[in-house]
């Protein structure tokens, strides 16, 4: 069975000095790695395959037969690193607490305890002043960037 701390460590090795970084390495038992990374900037297709050959190279199939998948942390996953948090303030988000309440809004703030938004009013002309919402970690089931749709007309 592959180690997967092992696999991190090579990820984090190949990834250590530019602005990407490791977000999930799950191996299965059926030997299936999936690796998805994010960068602060923007993640090529050219970044996933580099990676992808450096793991292969540094792992021995001889060992163990494995099927490696490298992609980019997609806009429909969910963050999941304060660093994720942070490259997409100012970004409207969806979170659904533990609880089962579910909040959107602008992500204003985040630190290792929690985040910040600014809802969003459900109806454009509300005369109730919207109080910033303040949601600590512990609480967060899931968080998505929500993804808006713009008409060119």
């Amino acid at each position: 069975m592959l180690n997967k701390a092992k696999i991190e460590s090579l990820i984090n090795e190949n990834l250590s000095g530019s602005d990407k970084f490791l977000v999930e390495c799950t191996v299965k038992p059926s030997n299936q790695i999936m690796v998805f990374i994010d960068s602060d900037t923007q993640i090529l297709i050219d970044d996933c395959i580099q990676l992808s050959r450096y793991v292969e190279h540094k792992l021995n199939r001889d060992e163990d037969d494995f099927e490696l998948n490298v992609s980019s942390a997609g806009l429909d996953q969910p963050l999941k690193l304060l660093r994720q948090y942070t490259k997409n303030l100012g970004k409207d988000i969806d979170v659904k607490l533990k609880n089962g309440i579910k909040h959107s809004g602008t992500l204003l703030k985040a630190d290792e305890n929690h985040i910040e938004l600014k809802p969003i009013p459900l109806k454009k002309k509300t005369k109730t002043p919207l109080v910033n919402i303040i949601i600590p970690f512990g609480e967060i089931n899931e968080t998505k960037i929500k993804i808006l749709f713009t008409s060119s007309e």
